[in-house]
């Protein structure tokens, strides 16, 4: 009876402390796992070419519309550089980089870097959105990607050099003003240009 006694105070105990100490064991991790994705929404910094950049060759044949509702092939654009962005009017993280982007493309106007900021939707309702945002971007829709620019996640921006490699592949919100995305685009055209260009 004495080892019954004892073994079961032994088994409450052991319970007391697990339906205690679980729980806050569980809390610990949730914070943790919480707490290093609290930043997970804000947009990086700092641009870093791939170290083996993808060969493209002929795969870039691409028809998209403009918001003029004309057809263009994005591998008639002789640019040095093509930045391409795809993003969607109901992705948010998509419209937050977009004033960034819209900054790049004044820096550049008249360069040699061409942009592609694309939309998988409809012309009507592409067109409606950008023109209630007021956006000064060269936007465009397409049906169907090529499969270098697909992605299971959008915003997604793809930077490819004359050569059309893709040289930069990012998925997600980015800071495009950040002064490294301009230094990174100078490199791939080869021209120095003055610091603070691009707004912020």
């Amino acid at each position: 009876m004495k080892f019954l006694n004892r073994y079961f105070f032994v088994g409450v105990l052991a319970g007391a402390m697990l339906a205690v100490g679980v729980p806050l064991l569980g809390f610990g991790v949730f914070t943790l796992v919480v707490g290093s994705s609290s930043d997970a929404g804000q947009p990086s910094v700092g641009l870093q070419p791939l170290e083996f950049p993808s060969a493209v060759g002929p795969a870039l044949d691409w028809e998209v519309r403009g918001m003029d509702g004309r057809t263009a092939n994005v591998a008639h654009l002789d640019h040095t550089v093509l930045f391409v962005n795809n993003w969607a009017t109901w992705c948010g993280p998509c419209i937050r980089e977009m004033p960034d982007i819209e900054s790049l493309v004044a820096a550049y106007e008249g360069q040699d870097v061409a942009f592609v900021i694309v939309s998988d939707e409809g012309l009507e309702k592409v067109q409606a959105f950008v023109e209630d945002k007021g956006w000064e971007l060269p936007v465009y829709v397409t049906k169907k990607r090529p499969p270098m620019f697909q992605t299971r996640a959008i915003p997604s921006t793809f930077i490819l050099d004359g050569d059309r490699r893709v040289v930069y592949t990012h998925i997600g919100s980015a800071a495009w003003g950040d002064e490294s995305a301009q230094d990174f685009i100078d490199k791939l055209v080869g021209e120095a240009r003055p610091r603070g260009s691009v707004r912020s």
